[in-house]
């Protein structure tokens, strides 16, 4: 992961950090465990030093992670693609 202009962004897209995250619930009772949870693993992996000004919800879908994260993010602007969603 790289630091331009103060944006987080990914090196590939060979990123197993949510994998890492599930695998930590895997023998929960509970699926919601995760889910409930890997938001936060997702701003500790991937902006550990930003100041959590704005963040970027590309393929936003329903919105579900744009809710997470404007618990942390002071802006959350969520784009999707797909006119369907």
């Amino acid at each position: 992961m790289k630091n331009i202009n103060g944006w987080y962004i990914l090196d590939n897209e060979e990123d197993d950090s949510l994998i890492e995250s599930a695998e930590k619930f895997a023998n929960s009772p509970n699926y919601k465990d995760w889910h409930n949870n890997f938001i936060d693993d997702i701003i500790e992996f991937y902006t550990p030093e930003a100041n959590k000004r704005v963040a970027l919800d590309l393929g936003g879908c329903v919105g579900m992670m744009a809710i997470l994260l404007s618990q942390h993010y002071e802006e959350v602007f969520t784009f999707e693609i797909n006119p369907d969603l």
